[in-house]
């Protein structure tokens, strides 16, 4: 058996492929086997990259996403621990020897994850992304706020058991794991950058609206798996996305809310910032009214009586500014005393 597993999956970008997983063959530390896992690429590449090197494990399935790929790299694993690493991704020499490292040094810790490089498509350093430091007991927080990228993280396969990448959702799949395993133990970040993470315009975690359909996805199939939060961890994970996503003043502070109801609030208030994006801003109105149709009612007819509220008050103001344009300003004065006097007897 192997000491480390290297999953890679990928999807038609062979000469990037190819960079990856010479990253991993310039490992100073090298017991390890490579799973290149091809999702459907138009072509097959079996042969261009099993001669890479004899310890590769090329497979090939029809087009499932990333996480059904990631799923067959561990299936079919045998390392005592299982890295991952995506296909315009590289791993610095040191990597897999740093890492291991602390593995073993922590033997009940399942999840470890590194501090990383972002880089532009010509592997220049844009910035140093210190997510190591998010490190011990992160859950409920990573709900909310996890630094982890893929890329980074190592698992003990002995400790994994029958815990896997969700594949119904393509956005926030890692995510979902990170958390199920977060809930079970403590987590170990390594603050050293042993990764270059390519930044360009296909990462889904670059785009702020990938980032609100992450959080979405979270939503649905967190509340799914149970991840048994207490009404206060609900409110802290709401807060800390709405801080990110929103104005400090978006939702209203409210006791005694269960999760589905904490959820409508934060779609709703998405709804009122997806500006220009109609569709968008159906899709979380439409959201917020399937966790919480009574609080979206509720919110709408406060809304409208606010709304006549100030059209009646615009109203008496144009019709203050005229009287004072048209009538003298004795006339004027008089009746606006007359209006005083009229609201100080008023029952």
């Amino acid at each position: 058996m192997v000491k480390v597993s290297v999953v890679i999956p990928f999807y038609n970008r062979i000469d990037w492929t190819k960079e990856a997983i010479n990253s991993v063959l310039s490992q100073t530390f090298q017991d390890f086997e490579i799973i290149v896992i091809d999702d459907g690429s138009e072509e097959e590449y079996k042969s261009e990259i099993e001669e890479l090197d004899s310890r590769i494990i090329y497979l090939r399935q029809e087009n499932r996403g990333v996480s059904a790929a990631r799923n067959v790299g561990i299936r079919h694993s045998s390392g005592e621990f299982i890295a991952f690493l995506d296909s315009d991704d590289l791993f610095l020499p040191e990597k897999l020897q740093i890492q291991i490292s602390v593995m073993e040094e922590h033997p009940n810790i399942l999840l470890s994850h590194t501090s990383y490089n972002q880089v532009d498509h010509r592997r220049d350093l844009l910035q140093v992304i210190h997510s190591g430091s998010f490190t011990g007991n992160v859950y409920p927080e990573i709900l909310a706020l996890c630094p982890i990228a893929t890329p980074t993280v190592m698992l003990r396969r002995a400790l994994l058991g029958s815990l896997e990448f969700c594949e119904e959702i393509r956005i926030g799949e890692d995510l979902l794991l990170w958390s199920q395993i977060s809930k079970r133990s403590a987590i170990i970040g390594i603050d050293i950058p042993l990764t270059n993470v390519r930044i360009h315009g296909k990462n889904a975690a670059m785009d702020s609206e990938k980032h609100l359909e992450r959080l979405s996805n979270i939503a649905k199939y967190g509340l799914d798996q149970d991840f048994s939060l207490s009404v206060h961890d609900w409110k802290a994970v709401l807060h800390n996305i709405t801080a990110s996503l929103f104005p400090s003043d978006a939702l209203p502070e409210e006791p005694h809310l269960n999760p589905y109801q904490i959820w409508s609030r934060a779609y709703f208030a998405a709804s009122f910032y997806c500006r220009n994006k109609p569709f968008r801003k159906l899709k979380y109105f439409l959201l917020a009214l399937l966790y919480d149709p009574k609080f979206v009612a509720v919110t709408i007819y406060w809304e409208s009586v606010d709304i006549l509220h100030r059209i009646n008050v615009s109203i008496i103001r144009f019709g203050t500014n005229l009287l004072r344009t048209v009538l003298p300003e004795k006339t004027f004065n008089a009746l606006r005393a007359r209006r005083r006097d009229l609201g100080k007897t008023k029952p």
